[in-house]
């Protein structure tokens, strides 16, 4: 298998990026509504973004992929707006601190009576700070990228920012 990406990593080191010198936004429109009408207008696009949000649906529960989806989605956002106003490093510090206590409230989970009220309060709150966290580290990956290599750049600091979650995420369990 690993052999049959050689001919793909070759064309990668071969070709060269391309020359997309991007400029700010001047308005509101220009950083938003345009963007949005022209992912909206390419063929199928409310089809590519119910295949988005349904694509991991079924992996844990009902309430982790229906609350907690709405929760992150709620989270993100939020994040980005208070990030503006603490500064990307305050915000980081931040928001890493509030998911990690928001892991500390399964333990409460743990060792409370089950309750499926308690459990859904745990897993919003859990996946509001995750979307808060998410938003600050993307902003974080992005900053680090030069734009005349911003697709390469951020496609090997996402990918590396995976490694502690895929692989030493279970072992650490």
């Amino acid at each position: 298998m690993a052999l049959l990406l050689v001919p793909g990593s070759f064309a990668t080191l071969l070709a060269k990026e391309p020359d997309t010198r991007a400029t700010a936004p001047h308005s509101l429109r220009e950083a938003i509504a345009l963007p949005l009408k022209d992912f909206f207008q390419r063929n199928n696009a409310w089809l590519l973004i119910t295949l988005i949000i349904l694509y991991k649906l079924g992996d844990v529960g009902f309430v982790n992929k229906t609350l907690g989806l709405l929760a992150t989605i709620i989270g993100a956002p939020y994040g980005g707006v208070l990030m503006q106003r603490l500064s990307l490093f305050r915000a980081l510090l931040l928001f890493g601190l509030l998911q990690a206590q928001s892991n500390f409230a399964y333990w409460l989970l743990a060792v409370t009576p089950p309750h499926l009220w308690s459990m859904a309060s745990i897993v919003f709150v859990e996946n509001l700070c995750g979307g808060m966290d998410t938003a600050t580290f993307v902003a974080l990956l992005m900053t680090l990228c030069n734009k005349s290599f911003s697709a390469t750049q951020f496609a090997l600091l996402s990918a590396l920012s995976a490694v502690g979650r895929v692989y030493v995420g279970p072992a650490a369990g």
